[in-house]
């Protein structure tokens, strides 16, 4: 498989890690999620060039040079919980472990029995109740994708307000 495939392929996989949209210590409301997706030596790579050539194509890839940004309604009953919500897994599998927090600071095991077979954790900092930053990590390997995978991403949120127009809530 070119290189070129194997990015699409776990790029596809990529909804179904674990969240980075947080909910428990934040308002209710419209937030928006930043990712970059930083995969390590000897796991998936992907060069300038490849994403370039992908760009040549018509294909704005999210997380390749840019961060994946996306949009989450949280209602007031999931804000006023003191928990992070659990993952939608698809097929992925994933699924949040060990979830602790201290003041302001939630850490979680991440364990993926599904398409993704590995672990990982993650860790987040709510700055107030409307931003918080944080760092997820997962090593693993896909069933789909016959690569290893190793990524640390660093991801941030930011309450945008009450209103969530169009978006609809959070299924956790």
């Amino acid at each position: 498989m070119t290189k070129r495939k194997s990015a699409l392929c776990i790029l596809a996989l990529l909804p179904g890690l674990p969240p980075v949209a947080l909910a428990g210590p934040g308002k209710a409301g419209l937030w928006e999620v930043r990712t970059s997706l930083n995969f390590s030596a000897g796991g998936f790579q992907i060069s300038p060039e490849q994403i370039e050539q992908m760009r040549q194509f018509g294909l704005e890839v999210p997380g390749l040079g840019k961060p994946f940004v996306a949009r989450q309604c949280i209602t007031p009953e999931q804000a006023a919980r003191d928990e992070l919500p659990r993952p939608q897994a698809g097929d992925s599998g994933c699924a949040l472990q060990n979830v602790r927090h201290n003041g302001s600071l939630w850490n979680a095991d991440i364990a993926c029995s599904g398409s993704l077979q590995g672990r990982g954790n993650l860790s987040a900092r709510f700055e107030s109740d409307q931003r918080f930053a944080g760092t997820w990590r997962f090593t693993g390997r896909s069933t789909q994708v016959p690569t290893d995978i190793d990524m640390s991403n660093p991801f941030s949120g930011r309450w945008l307000g009450a209103n969530c127009g169009t978006v609809a809530p959070s299924q956790h």
